[in-house]
Order: structure tokens, then C-alpha cells, then sequence
């Protein structure tokens, strides 16, 4: 089983590497401060609404689809938008 050395500073990038055993490639520290205002943002806006806005795209239209199969033919070719069906 190998272990990684401690952080050692990077003074090209103010940032701290891991250096692996076996002389392979500089792995990435660990974040300072994961509860960050910072990385929250960079989580919500890399992340979740990206998910949400895709499952946006794909939900609604299905919801829009199961709500007129109840209506009648008629209701649904109309340009008045109603959500759920008159009779």
C-alpha cells in the first residue's frame, strides 16, 4: 500500500500539490475552505442547474403530454392554453 508525501507548496501557483510515490504526475490539494461562498457558486452553477434545467427539458414536456391526453381533441389545437382539461 503507498501513501502520498505531505503538501508541499507550489510557488508558481501559490497552491499546494500532492507528490505521488512513484514519480507520476503532481496530484491536486485538497480545497482550503470547501464551505466557501466561492465554491458554493462554482457548485451551483457548474452542477445543479445545469441538472435542473435539463430536467426541465425533458419533464415538462412529458407532464404537458400526460395532462392532454385527458382533454379533447378539441381543446387541445386551441391557442388558449389551459393546463387541465374543461370537461
Amino acid at each position: 500500500m503507498s501513501t502520498l508525501s505531505p503538501v508541499s507548496p507550489n510557488p508558481a501557483s501559490g497552491v499546494g500539490t500532492l507528490k505521488a510515490p512513484d514519480g507520476g504526475p503532481d496530484l491536486p490539494a485538497q480545497r482550503d475552505k470547501p464551505f466557501s461562498r466561492a465554491n458554493l457558486i462554482q457548485t451551483l452553477a457548474g452542477g445543479y442547474i445545469p441538472l435542473i434545467g435539463a430536467t426541465l427539458v425533458v419533464v415538462l414536456p412529458l407532464l404537458w403530454m400526460l395532462l392532454s391526453s385527458f382533454k379533447q381533441p378539441g381543446e387541445i389545437v386551441t391557442t388558449d392554453l389551459k393546463i387541465l382539461p374543461q370537461a
